[in-house]
C-alpha cells in the first residue's frame, strides 16, 4: 500500500509483483524441511531471517527506482525464504517439546504469527504517522530481523543434544521424553502411502483455503460491498485477530487439559477442534452475505469465524507431531506447498466468481469456501490418526527396545 503512492503498475504488473512472493513460496519448503529433518533446523532458519532482513533493507532502495520486474524479483526471494522458514521452525519446535505438553506448545508457538499481524499493523500504523519517510518502516523492520537472527544464532539450538548450556538432569529427561533425532534417509513411499499423512494434507488444504479467503479476499469484501475503509479503522479491523490469539491459547491449554485428564482421547480432541477450525469458522464467513450490509454483525461474524479459526493449531497442527517425531519438517514442506499454491489460484478463482463485486457473486465464493471446508474436514476425521507412525520408527530404536526387553528378561 506505501507503494502505490509512490509508483505506478499497472494491474497486470502488480498482480506479478504480489504473486511473485507465492511463486517463491513453492519452491523452497520441501527441500528445507528435509534438510532439516536430516541435518537440523538451526541454520537453515537462521539464514532465512537474515536473507529476509536483507531483502527489507533492499525494497526500499529500488521499488522507485528500477523497474517493477525488480521488485518482483525481489518478492519472490522473500517468499523463497519465508517458504524455508516454518518447516524449519516445526522441525525445531518438534525436537524440543514432549509428549504430554504438545498441544499446548505448539499452539503457543503457532500463536506467534497471530500475534505478530497484529503487532506488524500496530507498529506500522504508529511509524507511518509519526515517520514521513516510508523507507523507515522497511529498516524498522530489517533491525527487528537482525536482532532475532543473533538471538537465534546465540540461544538455539536443533535439539537438547546439541545445546550445550542445557541442565544435564533437564537434556536426560528430553532425551527420555522426545528421544534422539537420528533418521539417515526419507522413507518417501511409506509418507505417500500412508492415510494419515493423506489426512493432515486435505485438512491442511481445507484449512488454508479458508484463512486466504479470510486474509486477502475479506479486505476487498469490505471495500468494494461494505465501503469500509480499513486503514482508518484498523483497530476494529484487528479485533478478529486479537480474539483469534486469545482462541489458539485457550484452545491449546484446554486441549491438553481435556487430554491428560483422559476426558477426550488425543484422537478426538484433533477432530474436534479440525472440525470447529474448518467447518464453523466457514459457515461464519458464508453468513457475512446474509447480514444486509451491518457492519456490526458482519464484523461479529468474522470475528466468530477467526475464533474458531484459533482451534485449528491444537487440532491439526498438533497431530502431526502425533504421527511423526522425525520427519516433521518433511510433512510440514509438503503443506506448506498447498499453502503457497492456493495463495496463487484463489484470488483467481474469485475474480472470475465476482466480476461485478456483488453480494450475491460474493455469496457464491463464500459457499464454495463452507463446501471445500467440510468436505476436507469429513475426509480429515474419517482418516486421521493420533498414533505414532510406523515409518517414523528407526531402526535403531526398534533395536535399542529390543535390546531393553531382553535385559528386563534376562532379570526375571
Amino acid at each position: 500500500m506505501l507503494a502505490e503512492v509512490y509508483i505506478e503498475w499497472s494491474q497486470s504488473e502488480k498482480y506479478y509483483v504480489f504473486s511473485a512472493f507465492y511463486i517463491g513460496f513453492i519452491l523452497l519448503p520441501l527441500p528445507s524441511g528435509v534438510v532439516c529433518d536430516l541435518y537440523g533446523a538451526k541454520y537453515v532458519l537462521s539464514s532465512s531471517l537474515l536473507v529476509c532482513g536483507l531483502i527489507c533493507i533492499a525494497i526500499p532502495l529500488t521499488l522507485t527506482t528500477t523497474p517493477w520486474y525488480v521488485s518482483a524479483i525481489l518478492q519472490g526471494l522473500m517468499g523463497l525464504f519465508q517458504g524455508s522458514a516454518v518447516p524449519a521452525m516445526i522441525s525445531l519446535v518438534s525436537q524440543w517439546i514432549p509428549k504430554r505438553n504438545r498441544t499446548f506448545l505448539i499452539s503457543y508457538a503457532y500463536s506467534g504469527g497471530c500475534l505478530g499481524n497484529i503487532l506488524v499493523s500496530l507498529v506500522s500504523k504508529y511509524v507511518k504517522t509519526r515517520n514521513k519517510h516510508w523507507e523507515g518502516l522497511f529498516y524498522f523492520w530489517a533491525g527487528c530481523i537482525f536482532i532475532w537472527f543473533i538471538v537465534i544464532m546465540v540461544f538455539v539450538y536443533s535439539s537438547p543434544q546439541r545445546h550445550p548450556f542445557v541442565d544435564p538432569s533437564e537434556k536426560s529427561l528430553l532425551v527420555k521424553q522426545i528421544g534422539v533425532h537420528m533418521p539417515t534417509k526419507i522413507p518417501w513411499s511409506c509418507i505417500l502411502r500412508d492415510s494419515a499423512m493423506w489426512a493432515l494434507f486435505v485438512g491442511q488444504l481445507g484449512h488454508s483455503y479458508c484463512i486466504y479467503t479470510i486474509d486477502t479476499q475479506l479486505s476487498e469484501f469490505f471495500e468494494h460491498i461494505l465501503k469500509f475503509n480499513i486503514e482508518s479503522n484498523l483497530y476494529l479491523f484487528l479485533l478478529p485477530n486479537m480474539c483469534q490469539w486469545c482462541a489458539i491459547i485457550i484452545s491449546g491449554y484446554v486441549g491438553e487439559l481435556l487430554i491428560q485428564k483422559k476426558v477426550v482421547p488425543a484422537i478426538y480432541m484433533r477432530c474436534i477442534y479440525l472440525a470447529i477450525g474448518n467447518s464453523l469458522a466457514s459457515f461464519a464467513i458464508l453468513l457475512t452475505t446474509s447480514m444486509r450490509c451491518n457492519g456490526t454483525l458482519i464484523l461479529i461474524c468474522i470475528t466468530s469465524a477467526m475464533i474458531f479459526k484459533g482451534t485449528i493449531y491444537a487440532g491439526l497442527k498438533a497431530n502431526l507431531l502425533d504421527i511423526t517425531k522425525h520427519y516433521c519438517g518433511v510433512l510440514t514442506g509438503i503443506q506448506i506447498e498447498v499453502t503457497a499454491v492456493l495463495g496463487i489460484i484463489i484470488p483467481q478463482i474469485n475474480t472470475m466468481m465476482c466480476p461485478n463485486q456483488t453480494i450475491k457473486e460474493w455469496n457464491y465464493v463464500f459457499w464454495l469456501t463452507f463446501l471445500i471446508c467440510t468436505f476436507t474436514s469429513v475426509f480429515y476425521c474419517i482418516f486421521c490418526k493420533s498414533d505414532r507412525a510406523r515409518w517414523d520408527v528407526l531402526d535403531e530404536e526398534t533395536e535399542r527396545a529390543s535390546h531393553r526387553t531382553n535385559i528386563l528378561h534376562n532379570k526375571k
